[in-house]
């Protein structure tokens, strides 16, 4: 399916057609979808068109730094989902997308930050406990909010790590 979106660029420049099909993937694939053509990119380009490949790579780069590790998350929060965990963007310029996102209320900032990490980790997880991970993800990114797997329950690991 890659390589017809690609063809459907083939009138561009590579460069800017590689972006319009990265585009085209961040905007309409769900992150399963995603995964996977990752994975196949991971292998090398084999049946990839160059255009499939070099959009491919620029979600792999993008996904890559816009997922801090669990050390410097920051305003990062560890919720668990039916099966598995996530790191969550919890800080204050996501709140408005989280809201929308999952329709929780009350998480607007305080005067105390740890606090209010807790009170929207607390708010998202009634949700998110009773969704898988990829649900989680696609409303999440449908709003804006960044998130993504951890491979490991941060209450028992000594470390996480991104696994985008």
């Amino acid at each position: 399916m890659i390589n017809d979106i690609a063809a459907q660029f083939g009138h561009l420049p590579a460069e800017k057609a590689a972006g319009e099909v990265a585009n085209h993937v961040r905007k309409f694939w769900d992150p399963r979808m995603q995964s996977r053509l990752l994975d196949l990119a991971a292998a090398g380009p084999g049946d990839l068109a160059p255009v499939a490949y070099a959009a491919a790579e620029l979600v792999r780069r993008e996904a890559r730094s816009e997922h801090p590790t669990a050390a410097t998350s920051g305003g990062f929060v560890s919720v668990r989902t039916t099966d598995g965990w996530l790191e969550v963007d919890a800080a204050v310029r996501a709140r408005p997308g989280l809201e929308r996102a999952l329709g929780i209320g009350g998480i607007a900032a305080t005067e105390q930050p740890a606090a209010d990490l807790a009170r929207v980790r607390a708010a998202i997880e009634r949700v998110s406990a009773h969704w898988t991970s990829a649900e989680v993800l696609l409303a999440l990114e449908q709003d804006g909010v960044r998130a993504h797997r951890s491979n490991a329950d941060p209450e028992t690991a000594a470390t996480r790590t991104d696994v985008s």
